[in-house]
């Protein structure tokens, strides 16, 4: 499962399944039933090179809407969810496919911001069908253009903003650099800080399996980050408070 995504105006749970190609929605009322079947490509821009279903999951109350990484177009897509319209946004850059667009976010300023990883494709960075060399983290604006925000980040994966929209936290799902690393708002888009602003890797060097990928901040700020094990809970300021422990590798949360 991935992606979790929480419909406020329904209180309603959205999900991925991934292996299943099923998004699956929750109430309280209802429990667990199907959203979407099958849940990736709809365009019909299936890869070869491609897994099946989708990933990151954003509900965005702000036009009513899940936005959605479909793995199989290797895309970002549009569900409004008054009509069941979908739409695809964006599967390329420079006339160039993404790799696997991953985690998706709206921002207070209107960017739609995403990460694309290699990990939806069957042969990860080896893969034949791979047409961007690098791990990017993009954004579409309020024109529909798509823009590189940096392509400084290894095998970018969760994305969350603060609060007030100043921070923007993006995690990274490589064993060799499980770290967090935050950018800052600027007139234009988001600047990184030179650093990595959190290092996750003790929670696996203790052991347990698992990387960071999604995360998720309270009213305060505090960021709710998955990592080895479990999900760690982070001030505004990096201090690690602990770790919600699952003792299994755990994708996401809201």
């Amino acid at each position: 499962t991935e992606g979790p995504a929480w419909d406020r105006r329904r209180n309603r749970l959205y999900f991925s399944d991934i292996p299943k190609n099923t998004n699956h929605q929750w109430t309280t009322a209802q429990g667990v039933t199907d959203f979407l079947n099958p849940a990736g490509d709809g365009h019909e821009m299936g890869c070869a090179g491609a897994m099946p279903g989708t990933n990151g999951l954003f509900y965005s109350d702000r036009d009513d809407a899940i936005y959605v990484c479909n793995q199989n177009a290797r895309s970002v897509d549009r569900i409004a969810l008054a009509t069941g319209k979908r739409r695809l946004i964006a599967s390329s850059w420079t006339g160039k496919r993404f790799n696997s667009p991953y985690d998706v976010i709206h921002t207070r300023s209107g960017l739609l911001i995403f990460t694309d990883p290699p990990f939806g494709l069957l042969d990860q960075t080896g893969s034949q069908v791979r047409e961007i060399d690098f791990t990017g983290l993009f954004a579409i604006d309020a024109h529909g253009e798509t823009i590189l925000l940096s392509l400084d980040v290894s095998m970018p994966n969760g994305l969350v903003t603060s609060p007030d929209g100043r921070y923007l936290y993006v995690s990274q799902s490589n064993p060799e650099q499980q770290i967090i690393r935050r950018f800052e708002q600027t007139t234009f888009a988001y600047e990184m800080a030179a650093n990595a602003w959190v290092d996750l890797s003790a929670f696996s060097a203790a052991g347990d399996p698992g990387l960071p990928d999604g995360m998720t901040t309270d009213v305060h700020g505090n960021v709710f980050a998955t990592c080895a094990g479990g999900g760690a809970i982070i001030t505004p300021d990096g201090k690690i408070l602990g770790r919600i422990r699952t003792g299994t590798a755990t994708a996401n949360c809201t």
